[in-house]
């Protein structure tokens, strides 16, 4: 066992200091919201970037972007909170906020400020994703923030769509320029705008 790869050694420190880091708890006070589910919190040690985990909020193309940021503002900023982070990724940290031991997740989609992100999709324990789903069902039958635009979709699908709009437009404009060089394309296929090349 002398001969241990460094790389391993480094990496498994890596995942033991991940492990340790993402089931902290920190108290402090949020100085700023950056939009509807990130905040700035003040904490002992300094500024820390916290993100809302298992919701998402309109995107700034979506209606109410600006209404859902002013709302986590109204319950979050310049209070004292606690937060316990349940992972990190450059330049942020996940998990849930508290303030008075409420959490601010719940609140958002209680409000209908927020979609759930479905246990499958995020990895919430079961239990808690249950009582986010209620919260989520109440604000839904209301037709509350997000649930009364009619046809809004929850942020995923839009962005997914946005993604697909992009994707087929550059795939036509590559086609238009190979065309204006002498390439034929025709369709293959009905789905997906599949092309097939014949010149």
């Amino acid at each position: 066992m002398r001969n241990v790869n460094p790389i391993f050694s480094f990496l498994f420190i890596l995942a033991l200091a991940t492990l340790g880091y993402s089931q902290s708890t920190l108290a402090g006070r949020v100085v700023q919201v950056i939009d509807g589910k990130t905040v700035v919190i003040e904490i002992s040690s300094g500024k820390l970037t916290a993100e809302l985990q298992y919701i998402e909020v309109p995107e700034p193309e979506q209606p109410l972007h600006g209404t859902v940021r002013e709302h986590l503002e109204k319950l979050v900023l310049n209070k004292d909170v606690v937060f316990r982070s349940t992972g990190f990724a450059p330049g942020k940290t996940f998990g849930q906020i508290f303030v008075s031991s409420a959490d601010v997740a719940v609140q958002m989609l209680r409000d209908g400020a927020a979609w759930h992100i479905s246990p499958e999709r995020s990895g919430q324990k079961q239990s808690d994703g249950d009582a986010y789903a209620y919260h989520q069902t109440q604000a839904r039958l209301e037709n509350r923030g997000v649930w009364g635009v009619k046809g809004m979709k929850p942020a995923w699908e839009f962005r997914a769509d946005k993604l697909e709009r992009e994707r087929e437009s550059l795939t036509a404009a590559e086609m238009a320029a190979a065309e204006s060089k002498g390439v034929k394309y025709e369709p293959v296929s009905k789905t997906k705008g599949a092309v097939r090349r014949t010149g």
